[in-house]
């Protein structure tokens, strides 16, 4: 019986982690096939960037939490698994039809005004969108997780194959829309047939209580989002869709291992650490072996990925996208930053103190906007380093005041992941001081090999912990773990 649940909650985690890598994965696919198939692709890429930057706005105030809440309320019955159908339907159409109205003002002000019919298409689908949130947590919640995976597999599928069929078919930036469109569409049938639908029953009690839990999670939601993305939005207004194009490709490979980290470790942290959560001692001990686990795994990839990024986009995008080149070669450095540091946020969930994440939240958020108008007064490359500086200036206060909810303390994560500074830094400094050769497949493979020995070397003086910690977890039944 022991062994049947270890085997079921091995599957469901299984099927998390994979859904989660489908949805990656969208993101991979399309850009170089956008790339290959767009006239002027800088320029295409960057208008369905800001058009993408609204819709997601408008999809996090559709979704409104209401899926956290399904999975939050224990006693939830019909009638009230039927009132957040209707709720979701609800916010759904209101979100819609507000950035239906706002569609020409939205674009006029962006400088796309051709585009206000593809907004108004995307405004549209995010009705869809709420409806399917609310189903797919509702199977979350009974751990129905390989439909869950069927249904994001069957969603993610029709985004690629729409979106690529109408590229090639020279449709451009509307192939794109349509994309999402149809893929919301294929979501919102496929989760209802899978979950059952709702009946014509509503409770105004579980309506009121949904409120009350969701209306300061929407709120952070909607802060944190405009937190990540001011950047794009003032990239695309103030330096133009072609620059945008540049740009948003470079942050979002930036962003993809700390996005990948994320998956492997975010749903599979806080139920790991939860029994612990009252031993602050043996709390931090994990947390620090949780981050020295995570570089250990990425930052050598983020390296070789920094080290051989013009091979790389050139492959991956074609040719022609020196501007992505050059700010990958300030953002990468910072991506690891930020990796070292995402696994703290659940310091918050461990200790209950959300308030101060919420607080948190609203000066880093503020400290950035003040960063990002700095960057307004010289070019991309300005910009670029600048973000880069605000980020290294919020660095102590971010892993401060989330370590300190366990009682941590800067200096303790600091020794942690200092030895990893040895990787990038010494790479770089072989590459730039003895690798000149310009053929792609010899230079990736003398940085593999560098990129490699330097890990390995790094490794052996100062991560034995980590390495241990990474091999006991890959074979955590095995009679002998690794002392």
């Amino acid at each position: 019986m022991h062994s049947s649940r270890i085997g079921r909650k091995t599957l469901d985690s299984f099927a998390v982690l994979l859904s989660h890598f489908t949805s990656i994965g969208v993101g991979l696919v399309i850009p170089p096939v956008a790339s290959r198939t767009m006239p002027d692709a800088k320029s295409e890429m960057g208008v369905f960037a800001l058009l993408m930057l609204i819709y997601s706005f408008a999809s996090v105030l559709a979704t409104g939490s209401l899926g956290s809440f399904a999975i939050w309320r224990q006693d939830l019955e019909r009638a009230g698994k039927s009132t957040l159908y209707w709720l979701s339907l609800a916010l759904g159409l209101t979100t819609s039809g507000i950035l239906v109205l706002l569609c020409f003002p939205i674009t006029a002000w962006l400088a796309i005004p051709a585009w206000r019919f593809g907004l108004m298409a995307m405004a549209i689908s995010c009705i869809p969108l709420s409806w399917s949130g609310v189903a797919t947590s509702i199977l979350r919640k009974h751990h129905r997780f390989g439909t869950v995976l069927a249904v994001e597999i069957f969603r993610n599928a029709s985004l690629i194959f729409i979106s690529c069929s109408f590229l090639f078919a020279g449709f451009g930036v509307w192939g794109l829309i349509l994309g999402v469109v149809i893929a919301n569409l294929v979501a919102a049938s496929s989760a209802t047939l899978a979950e059952g639908g709702p009946s014509f029953e509503f409770s105004s009690a579980i309506a009121k209580d949904a409120f009350t839990y969701c209306k300061g999670l929407a709120g952070f939601n909607c802060v944190n989002y405009w937190s990540r993305n001011l950047d794009n939005l003032l990239v695309g207004k103030f330096y133009g869709d072609s620059v945008l194009g540049s740009y948003s490709i470079a942050y979002r490979m930036m962003v993809l291992p700390i996005r990948l980290a994320g998956t492997v470790f975010g749903g599979l942290l806080l139920p790991y650490l939860a029994p612990i959560q009252d031993d602050h001692i043996v709390l931090r001990k994990k947390l620090l072996q949780v981050v020295q686990a995570t570089g250990l795994l990425i930052i050598p990839l983020m390296t070789l990925f920094w080290l051989e990024r013009k091979h790389i986009i050139d492959w991956y995008l074609q040719p022609g996208w020196e501007d992505t080149i050059k700010i990958l070669g300030i953002l990468v450095p910072v991506g690891m930053s930020q990796l070292l540091i995402s696994p703290l946020g659940i310091c918050y969930q461990l200790s209950g103190r959300t308030t101060r994440l919420f607080w948190v939240g609203i000066f880093n958020s503020s400290v950035v906007a003040i960063g990002f108008v700095v960057g307004l007064l010289g070019d991309l490359h300005w910009f670029v380093v600048v973000y880069s500086v605000v980020n290294i200036i919020l660095l102590y206060p971010t892993v401060h005041f989330s370590f300190s909810c366990v009682g941590g303390r800067f200096s303790e994560w600091l020794r942690s992941v200092l030895p990893f500074a040895a990787i990038p830094l010494c790479c770089y400094l072989i590459d730039y001081s003895f690798m000149h050769d310009q053929n792609m497949l010899t230079d990736m493979f003398a940085s593999v090999i560098l990129v490699a020995c330097v890990s390995l070397l790094t490794t052996a003086l100062w991560l034995k912990a980590p390495m241990r910690f990474i091999l006991n977890q890959l074979m955590p039944y095995s009679k002998s773990r690794i002392a």
